[in-house]
């Protein structure tokens, strides 16, 4: 069988799969979520992505006693930002996305409260 159609193939496939589980059962549910009290509200199958440009305080490609590298994200934090975790996470998704490699983000915090 030819790539492409075997790729066709995989995609009617996935059709398949989709359609059989867009409201899975509780019985199925339940595999997943043992003995929970498990309450489901479908949501849009579509994710669509926008282009977000974000800088951060510094960035380095880290390589430590020749071993694997990795980007090192440093943020300088002045005051209580309860967004913060939110922000590192989105800032180091979209660093894993262009360098494919693992991120180490850190926030160095110097205000007076915590």
């Amino acid at each position: 069988m030819s790539a492409e159609n075997e790729n066709k193939r995989e995609k009617r496939y996935d059709k398949i799969i989709r359609a059989t589980f867009e409201l899975p059962s509780n019985a199925f549910l339940s595999i997943f979520f043992p003995g929970e009290d498990v309450r489901t509200t479908p949501l849009p199958g579509t994710v669509t992505q926008h282009i977000k440009e974000q800088e951060v305080d510094t960035l380095l490609r880290v390589q430590i006693n020749g071993k694997e590298e990795f980007i090192f994200h440093l943020e300088y934090q002045s005051s209580n930002d309860p967004d913060i975790a939110r922000r590192m996470a989105s800032y180091d998704f979209m660093l894993h996305l262009k360098y494919k490699i693992n991120i180490v983000g850190v926030v160095i915090y110097s205000g007076k409260n915590q």
